[in-house]
Order: structure tokens, then C-alpha cells, then sequence
């Protein structure tokens, strides 16, 4: 018995090590939030950036953006191992749904740098129109969640795999909500529907005859 537990961890010893060879030692999601600018926040990372987790967005309607602008991964790599891309996955829900219904939605992140030290490097995208999705388009009036990974494809000696910066495979999170008041107006006009889940307006018109509201 004592043989058999030795030889288990010798072998859990030589897996560990094998896949220590690799790794996302850093990981970001860059949002812009209504005008402002692209930010960085950090995922997997303590730095002066916002954190993402936990984060509130703020309030939202539908004249207004919320866009994943890209992200970035920092990744190490040692002896036989390589890392081959790097990945950012999004997904939005309402509170109270089911988070599984929501689609993934991926961003290859492009190799970008060697770093200083051998065998990190730094793989990012920002910008460009595969990433300017407005997602608070077509959503209603509600509060949501914005989930979010990054995982990298890696090679050894022996074989692959994917390394994942998921928060323990919670996912990092952070929330907004979309609101679009109602607004009563006293002088009768011609609606227009703008977007869905737009700020509506109610007019009340004064006819010959008697008053009749709309």
C-alpha cells in the first residue's frame, strides 16, 4: 500500500510539472464604457486598473454603448513548452436567467511582444470592428452580467493543452442595467420608434368636443 501511494505521487508530481512549464501570469478585459475611453481592467492581475470582478458598469439606455474593445494576456513559457494563441470569451445575460442559454463570444488575441523576461510575452487586441459591438442594442429594461474568461492553447514535450484564467471557473463578472424612463408630455405628437427599449414619450391632445387622451 505504502509502494502504491509513493508511486501515485511520483506520477502527480511528474503531471504537475509537465504543465508547470506554461502559463497566463496576466489577463485583461478592455471595455468602453458610454463615451469615455477604452479602459483596462483587470482580471487575472493586481494592478492600478479597475478590477472587473464585482464591478458595476453603471446605467444604461439604448442611446448609450457598452463595448468589449479586446483584452489581453500575458503568458510564460519554459523548457519544451510553447504557447500557440490566446483568447478573451464574453457572454451577457439578464438576473435570473439561465447564464448557460448566453452565447460565448470569442476575441483571438494577437501575438504582440516579447517581454523582458525569457519566454513571457504579451498577446493582445484592442479596437477594430470585429470588437465595437454595442451589447446594450436590443437588450430591455433589466439588470444584467457580463461574463468573462481568457484561455491559451499551449504544446510539450509529450502533448497540449489550454491553460484558463477563469476565476476558478466561477468567471470573472461584473454588472450594468438598462433604463429607459417613460416621459409625459402635454403636446400631441407623431411617435417614432427609435430602438428597442427606447425612453418612450406619451402625449395627451385636447380635441373640440371634449378632452380624450391617448
Amino acid at each position: 500500500m505504502k509502494k502504491t501511494f509513493t508511486t501515485f505521487l511520483f506520477f502527480l508530481f511528474l503531471s504537475n510539472f509537465a504543465f508547470a512549464g506554461s502559463g497566463i501570469f496576466e489577463s485583461y478585459v478592455i471595455v468602453k464604457v458610454k463615451a469615455g475611453s477604452d479602459t483596462y481592467y483587470d482580471l487575472f492581475a493586481t494592478t492600478g486598473n479597475p478590477d472587473f470582478q464585482g464591478n458595476s458598469l453603471g446605467t444604461f439606455t439604448c442611446s448609450e454603448s457598452l463595448i468589449i474593445r479586446g483584452g489581453q494576456n500575458k503568458t510564460y513559457k519554459s523548457g519544451t513548452d510553447n504557447i500557440l494563441n490566446s483568447r478573451l470569451f464574453y457572454r451577457v445575460f439578464k438576473v435570473g436567467d439561465d447564464p448557460n442559454t448566453a452565447t460565448w463570444i470569442s476575441i483571438n488575441e494577437g501575438f504582440d511582444v516579447n517581454l523582458s523576461s525569457p519566454g513571457d510575452q504579451q498577446w493582445t487586441t484592442q479596437g477594430g470592428d470585429l470588437n465595437n459591438s454595442n451589447i446594450i442594442s436590443g437588450l430591455a429594461n433589466g439588470n444584467y452580467k457580463i461574463q468573462v474568461y481568457s484561455n491559451a492553447d499551449f504544446t510539450f514535450n509529450t502533448g497540449s493543452g489550454t491553460h484558463y484564467q477563469n476565476n476558478g471557473g466561477a468567471n470573472y463578472e461584473a454588472s450594468f442595467t438598462v433604463s429607459n424612463p417613460i416621459t409625459i408630455g402635454t403636446a400631441s405628437a407623431t411617435p417614432t420608434v427609435i430602438c428597442y427599449g427606447t425612453p418612450a414619450t406619451i402625449s395627451v391632445a385636447s380635441t373640440s368636443g371634449g378632452d380624450t387622451f391617448y
